[in-house]
């Protein structure tokens, strides 16, 4: 890539797969440029995903260990990109540390959303499947139907693959 903000931009549009916001402006104008227009949440706390900025430079928050974080980054008339790991909030690359944009939280919230969707949709479906807990043999016009009783409610098994199964 051939600058930090330019990296910035195509990996958050990479990790979320829509274009970022922030489309314009250095790197130390990407912090005020978010804030004054309200494209994402910010702060001093590093997140995954988020934009890490300085008074000069951007680079995108790719893992964090306590207070460690690492960033992937490109450079002013680079053809790279490489990683770097620092303490969170202190300056670097002789620059003022601003803080984190947010960048990809609303992705990550839909993505926990999807899973708990999945993951409810999953227990209601197999909310279906009961306990049971005693066993009665009933007659009906000469032919033997098996009953379970399970909270109020009589299932009936006629199968001795199913019988087997829950008896």
């Amino acid at each position: 890539m051939p600058n930090c903000t330019a990296y910035a931009y195509g990996r958050i549009y990479e990790i979320t797969g829509e274009a970022p916001k922030i489309t314009r402006g250095n790197a130390g104008a990407w912090y005020s440029i978010n804030k004054n227009n309200g494209y994402y949440s910010y702060g001093q706390e590093p997140k995954l995903g988020a934009i890490a900025v300085w008074s000069g430079h951007v680079a995108v928050v790719e893992v964090i260990d306590g207070d460690t974080v690492t960033c992937s980054q490109s450079h002013w008339r680079s053809t790279y990109f490489d990683t770097v790991t620092f303490t969170s909030g202190e300056n670097h690359f002789g620059q003022k540390f601003y803080g984190y944009i947010y960048a990809c939280e609303d992705y990550f919230a839909s993505l926990e959303e999807a899973e708990a969707e999945k993951n409810q949709t999953y227990k209601t479906e197999s909310s279906q499947y009961k306990t049971i807990n005693t066993t009665t043999s009933e007659h009906f016009a000469g032919a033997s139907i098996n009953t379970y009783q399970a909270n109020d409610e009589e299932v009936l098994y006629n199968s001795p693959l199913l019988q087997q199964a829950i008896g």
